[in-house]
């Protein structure tokens, strides 16, 4: 893959721009063009990999040839991405013709590192027409505008008082182009209320609670909160960060009193499990998106930029991160598919290259919509002490039209159930896991072709144990039968909300990949 960076804005903002892209896309050749009055400066910079000089003061399709620009085209670049320090002025605007008639996507990146695809919306920001681009934001600015109005009005009537003719006609022509913009802006949002969707926008980096659930980790705590905050600062945001401990005894409280005093801590008396643990950490949450992470798991620098870059649509419910096994280049998870098998969902993990569906999002490493998630009324604390309630959650959503993605650009490191290990033996965490298997699927299989399928094929799994002279199928089938009348309850309600069936959602995410 080829990128090729333009200087719109001074040369530390364009080798920031560089240093971002190789960290972002490490197997990326970064070419630059740039003016040859500051050529000497770069061909010395491992930054690029080539740079191509122009002599033109400004990069502007007049200044540049047709033969010039093919030049470039030829070079086949996967993209464009363009360095600024303010969006105005002329240099800005002629950087950004040029771009346009390199006829490739275009990216920005600002001098406070956020980075975002250029759109309609970033050229209605330009002229003066845009004052938002999430749609949620539209009442706020709304208000904002009726009282910059009346306080207009008030001035109004003591301006003739203070102040002569000639600054009252200057006012007058401030006031009527700040009308006209206003009416531009109460278009967007009237638009915006009825689509009852953001429009093409700006891709701005939100700002995100990150939840970590802990019980006896402080040794683990030692390597994931130090990444977290390494991300933050990549980031440029202010995120905060949320340790939910299920009463440990190890002394991590103290570690983190000590050492983060920047966490927010919520102890809790004893172990609730991981499930309730989370819901417990979004009561204290202050965002609007949350990062659930694992206390056994390290998150790469740029995991926050890149995870948080999805929630601008209204559709997005999820985002799943990409997970290395801790140490290795081994895929611990990626995309999920899932199949109708014996009765079951039985789920398959990939990777891509791409952003694509996935079924669901890992609990341990993923960002979520927390309006959506409120809506859901968060992980199902039935699942309790842990396992498919991340599952479940995501498929819930989908069945309302809400989509679950993987991002391979987001990576973290996870040591794998660190903590379910020390808490449980491997045969009580496959009777777990199974148990919660057979909670998600009398739960959410809500068609009954697929649940009947589900009870002849289970039929023939636990004979089978019989014979096998193994009882984790029992035991796990006689745990989960006690939750049938929660179950049938909870199966109810979401018939209400039943836009898509089971199958419905498997064969939409496998169009999808």
């Amino acid at each position: 893959m080829k990128i090729l960076v333009l200087r719109s804005s001074r040369l530390p903002h364009f080798f920031n721009a560089a240093d971002f892209l190789k960290h972002k896309y490490p197997a990326a050749d970064i070419w630059a063009l740039a003016q040859e009055n500051i050529c000497s400066e770069l061909t010395e910079e491992p930054r690029f990999a080539e740079i191509i000089p122009f002599t033109a003061p400004r990069y502007s399709v007049s200044a540049l040839d047709n033969e010039q620009i093919n030049q470039i085209r030829q070079k086949h670049f996967s993209f464009v991405v363009i360095t600024y320090a303010n969006i105005s002025g002329a240099g800005y605007d002629n950087v950004h013709d040029f771009a346009e008639s390199l006829e490739l996507p275009i990216y920005i990146y600002d001098k406070n590192g956020g980075f975002y695809k250029y759109s309609a919306g970033v050229k209605l920001l330009r002229a003066g027409k845009k004052l938002w681009h999430k749609g949620y934001w539209s009442k706020k600015i709304a208000r904002k505008i009726n009282e910059i109005k009346n306080i207009i009005a008030d001035a109004d009537r003591v301006t003739d008082a203070i102040i002569g003719p000639e600054q009252q006609k200057q006012i007058k022509t401030l006031r009527e182009g700040f009308s006209n913009l206003a009416q531009i802006a109460n278009d967007y949002i009237f638009e915006a209320d009825e689509e009852e969707r953001s429009p093409e926008g700006i891709t701005v980096i939100p700002s995100a609670s990150i939840i970590v659930v802990n019980f006896n980790g402080k040794d683990l705590l030692e390597e994931c909160l130090p990444s977290i905050f390494r991300a933050i600062e990549f980031s440029g945001k202010r995120h905060e960060v949320i340790v939910v401990d299920n009463g440990s005894t190890d002394g991590s409280q103290e570690f983190i009193r000590q050492k983060f005093p920047k966490v927010k801590l919520i102890s809790l008396p004893n172990n609730h499990g991981f499930p309730k643990a989370c819901n417990k950490g979004v009561e204290h949450a202050r965002h609007d998106i949350l990062v659930f992470l694992n206390n056994d798991l390290t998150i790469e620098p740029d995991f926050l930029s890149q995870i948080l870059l999805h929630f601008e649509t209204y559709k997005i419910f999820a985002i799943s991160a990409k997970a290395y096994v801790y140490g290795t280049n081994d895929l611990n998870q990626g995309m999920t598919l899932g199949v109708l098998e014996e009765g079951r969902i039985k789920i398959k993990t990939r990777d891509s290259r791409r952003i694509i569906p996935s079924l669901y999002a890992m609990g341990g490493s993923c960002a979520i919509d927390r309006g959506k998630f409120g809506k859901l009324g968060g992980f199902d604390e039935i699942f309790t002490p842990g396992y498919s309630e991340d599952l479940d959650l995501c498929v819930r959503a989908w069945r309302r039209g809400w989509s679950s993605v993987y991002d391979p650009n987001a990576i973290v490191n996870h040591k794998v159930s660190t903590t379910t290990y020390r808490l449980m033996t491997p045969r009580e965490v496959n009777i777990l896991g199974e148990r919660n298997n057979f909670i998600f699927t009398w739960k959410n299989f809500l068609e009954k072709d697929v649940l009947d399928e589900h009870w002849r094929q289970l039929a023939t799994r636990l004979d089978k144990t019989l014979t096998e002279k193994d009882d984790s199928l029992w035991l796990a089938f006689n745990q989960a039968a006690e939750f049938l009348p929660a179950i049938i309850s909870r199966r109810k309600k979401e018939k209400l909300k039943n836009v898509f069936s089971v199958k419905d959602i498997l064969t939409k995410i496998q169009e999808g990949t």
